[in-house]
Order: C-alpha cells, then structure tokens, then sequence
C-alpha cells in the first residue's frame, strides 16, 4: 500500500512539475523587438533555415539548458502571445499583413510550416486576423486562384500536395472546422 501511496505521489508530482513547464513558467520572456519579427519574414523570403535559432531566441530558449519539452512549451507561448506580430506585408503576397505561415507557403517555403510544426509543434490551426482563414484555407485559395490560369497547372499541382500534406500530416483544418 506504501509503494503506491508513493507512486501516485510521484506521478502527481511529474504531473505538476509538467504543467508548470508548459504553463507558466513559459510565458516570461520579454517581448521580442519589432525587428526581430521582420528578420524572420526576411529568413522566410530567402528560404533561410536560420529561422529556427532565431525563433529560440526569441522565446529565450535554450538548447543547452533547457529539454525538448521546455524549449517546445516555450516556442509556443511565444508563437500564440505574438501571433498577430508574425504578419507580413510584402510585393505578391495578397494577404495583407497575412501570418507568416501563409507567406511561407507563398514563398514556396513550406518547409517553414513543416520546421515550425515538427521541432516547435506550433499549433497551425489559428484563425490569421488579417483575414480570418487558416493556412489551409489559404492554400486552397491559391490553388483556386491559379486554377484560373491554364499557364499555371504545374503551381496547382504542387499546391494541390502541399495541401494534402498540411491535411494529412500536420492534421491542418479550415476556419470552417474549428
């Protein structure tokens, strides 16, 4: 009876210690400067992998110290307190001060979405205040959008996988789903 009245404390205290890893103790880093969010649109734009040691930074996390959990938990703090910071405005992208994810997806990034998902577990199924959508439905918007021209069915085609990746893989919903 002894060992599980210590187990059960055990597990209740691994719990705790868990929730305050992805809880509070996450959410104490400063605001990142207005330019930092720029250099990663920049980092995006020119396809730079950089992006990642970038994005510790501004969520003050640190490889060497803290776990994956913790680095994860704090990315994501950041990401969701800064979300509307995260918005782009650049020549060819329709959405005006649109999520970085879109941006990536319309900088033929979309190995941002799939970093940012796998190392960071962002959640990618945020309404973009810019206009309301999901990444998915900006993707499926895109693939409207070229269907229109018969010049662009090669850019239908590779939206039209990455699509069903974000669908598939990342488990990607319309705003229509939430």
């Amino acid at each position: 009876m002894k060992k599980i009245i210590t187990l059960s404390i055990l597990f209740l205290l691994g719990f705790s210690i868990k929730a305050q890893i992805t809880g509070t103790l996450t959410c104490n880093c400063p605001k990142p400067i207005e330019g930092k969010f720029v250099q990663i649109e920049m980092m995006v734009e020119n396809q730079d992998m950089g992006y990642k040691k970038k994005l510790l930074d501004m969520a003050c996390a640190d490889t060497k110290k803290d776990s994956p959990e913790t680095i994860k938990a704090k990315v994501n703090c950041m990401w969701e307190k800064y979300y509307k910071e995260f918005g782009c405005n650049s020549t060819g992208f329709l959405v005006a001060n649109g999520n970085i994810l879109k941006y990536a997806v319309n900088n033929e990034f979309e190995h941002f979405v799939d970093g940012m998902v796998k190392f960071f577990g962002i959640n990618i199924n945020l309404k973009d205040p810019a206009d309301g959508k999901t990444l998915l439905d900006f993707t499926l918007d895109e693939i409207n959008r070229y269907k229109k021209n018969k010049d662009y069915q090669y850019k239908v085609s590779q939206l039209q996988t990455i699509y069903d990746h974000f669908k598939k893989d990342l488990k990607a919903k319309h705003a229509s789903e939430l």
